[in-house]
């Protein structure tokens, strides 16, 4: 994302098909730039290509049953394909850098000015597991939410199935 962030604030537009070489989000990343680092840069896109967010209501109670809210779960993805170095893309020319082609929700959310705000370094600093969860969880309703995000600890406690507390210590030592 902080590839495309700069584009759009050196452009002041954001093209769907977006090229770039495996040196320029390696450099960003702070990777070297050996074979193992670029293969896992492709194993990266990849998956990102694979990525799907769900957005749906769904909701378990205390019997262990599902509740469905919406009967029809919609399912995004944020690239419409890629296409690595070495491989023909859909015009058939063979290309040296990567080029990825972005579904138009996500480029048109981008250019909104939203995108997965996401502090590496927090998340590494985070000793416990819960909040580690939390903080991917307030992540992703950050962006869902259009830069607001928020999350009781009610929904919490059942959605990640944690004892109920009372005393704010407690919560704090819980989370």
């Amino acid at each position: 994302e902080h590839l495309l962030l700069d584009r759009i604030k050196q452009d002041h537009y954001l093209d769907t098909l977006v090229r770039f070489q495996g040196y320029e989000v390696l450099h960003r990343a702070g990777k070297d730039k050996g074979g193992r680092e670029y293969q896992e840069l492709n194993r990266c896109l990849m998956r990102l290509k694979g990525l799907m967010i769900g957005v749906g209501s769904e909701k378990t109670q205390n019997n262990g049953q599902v509740k469905t809210r919406s009967r029809r779960p919609t399912f995004l993805n944020i690239f419409r394909n890629v296409t690595l170095p070495g491989s023909t893309n859909k015009e058939g020319v063979l290309i040296d850098g990567y080029e990825v082609l972005l579904e138009d929700w996500y480029r048109e959310s981008l250019l909104a000015g939203n995108c997965f705000v996401v502090d590496h370094q927090l998340f590494h600093d985070l000793k416990g597991h819960i909040s580690k969860l939390l903080h991917q969880l307030l992540s992703h309703l950050f962006y869902l939410g259009s830069g607001s995000a928020m999350q009781s600890y009610s929904e919490l406690v059942e959605g990640f199935e944690l004892v109920r507390y009372t005393a704010i210590s407690q919560v704090r030592q819980q989370l």
